[in-house]
């Protein structure tokens, strides 16, 4: 039966983001637009792999009520189908240990895009990227004419793939560099503390 289940749980892309989405989230109650909103992933795909989750028992559903603005600025709300982690699942355990290890992401990758955001001269790794769960941010970024569009889209991408809302800090090179010599707690928590460095021109 438990092998059965891991097959069911481990087949697709798109499930082992939703996996993360409701390990890193075990009390929130999802709706489905907010469930394809954090995933990133396209209706059909998603909800057929939100359905295998449920068959198991992986995820339970709940009611929840949401809301929509009229044109003319008045606001319906209805009550529609979410689901939410059922932590009485047999293997949750095992699956909470595998999801919250640091992530494994190619660094390779989230460099060649970081490169697409502008004039990067810096960039830390800490909080999830890493294992811990005492850091100020997930990830600093200082860089110079930074593309705010693409800032966004990226870190929604890596909000994506992780399964939780990331903590990230981007600042212009005086800023940082200004922050530094006046010993400011932010940037020096950062750096005294346990991260990894992806990009680092700024030689700190």
């Amino acid at each position: 039966m438990s092998d059965r289940i891991l097959e069911h749980l481990f087949d697709s892309a798109i499930k082992v983001k939703l996996l993360k989405l409701f390990v890193h989230n075990p009390t929130t109650i999802f709706t489905v637009d907010e469930i394809r909103r954090r995933t990133q992933a396209s209706g059909r795909p998603m909800l057929r792999e939100l359905g295998k989750l449920l068959t198991i028992g992986f995820v339970r559903i709940r009611e929840a009520r949401a809301s929509n603005r009229h044109s003319q600025g008045r606001v319906a709300v209805r009550r529609t189908k979410a689901y939410v982690t059922d932590p009485s699942f047999s293997l949750y355990p095992e699956i909470k240990n595998l999801v919250t290890k640091p992530w494994p992401a190619s660094r390779d990758h989230i460099v060649g895009r970081l490169k697409t955001l502008g004039r990067i001269k810096l960039v830390l790794l800490a909080g999830i990227f890493i294992g811990s769960e005492t850091s100020r941010a997930d990830m600093l970024i200082v860089g110079d004419q930074l593309r705010e569009r693409r800032l966004r889209d990226f870190i929604a991408s890596l909000e994506a793939e992780v399964g939780k809302e990331l903590t990230c800090v981007a600042l212009g090179t005086k800023d940082f560099q200004y922050r530094y010599n006046m010993f400011d707690r932010f940037v020096r928590d950062m750096l005294d503390y346990p991260h990894e460095a992806l990009i680092n021109k700024l030689k700190v």
